[in-house]
């Protein structure tokens, strides 16, 4: 399996089969850090209720999913080391899907630009929307084609700024 074949499901909005995609591409070296953060925020995003009925989820598949959402994300740390939108996507999974309480200083800590982006989406919306505002738009720019379950889920929260 390659990133190619994983992330083309993936764009075409096909959840089971880009899971499966990814998860075997996961057990090669092929695997990038990318793959697996998009494998994660696809599992994440699975436990949405709008997204799960809309894609047809069986329970067994979201079960599957809440299970694997961390295991990949130590999977990734295991192979990668520690990143700053694992921990992000990790604490963000938490206080969406499991009732967790709001992170921004937590987010602070991890906002480290020159790694990822990803952590000012939140720190965007959940604050004033001017203090990281040139951050979340770099973000938004950078994924606004929203090729997969990650981007898209990031652009959905940002479009309502910076779509014109």
């Amino acid at each position: 399996m390659n990133t190619t074949i994983a992330a083309a499901l993936d764009e075409l909005d096909k959840p089971l089969e880009a899971a499966d995609a990814y998860e075997a591409l996961l057990s090669t070296e092929a695997a990038t850090l990318e793959d697996y953060l998009n494998l994660a925020a696809l599992y994440s995003e699975s436990h949405d209720f709008g997204y799960m009925a809309h894609h047809g989820l069986s329970k067994e598949f979201v079960v599957r999913a809440g299970r694997r959402f961390s295991e990949v994300l130590a999977e990734a740390e295991n192979r990668f080391g520690q990143h700053s939108e694992m921990s992000f996507w990790r604490r963000y999974h938490q206080y969406v899907h499991g009732g967790g309480e709001p992170f921004v200083d937590e987010c602070r800590l991890l906002a480290r630009p020159e790694e990822s982006l990803v952590p000012f989406l939140y720190l965007f919306v959940a604050t004033d929307r001017q203090l990281y505002r040139a951050e979340a738009e770099r973000l938004f720019r950078a994924i606004r084609g929203g090729r997969s379950t990650r981007e898209r889920h990031i652009r959905s929260l940002l479009a309502p700024w910076f779509s014109a």
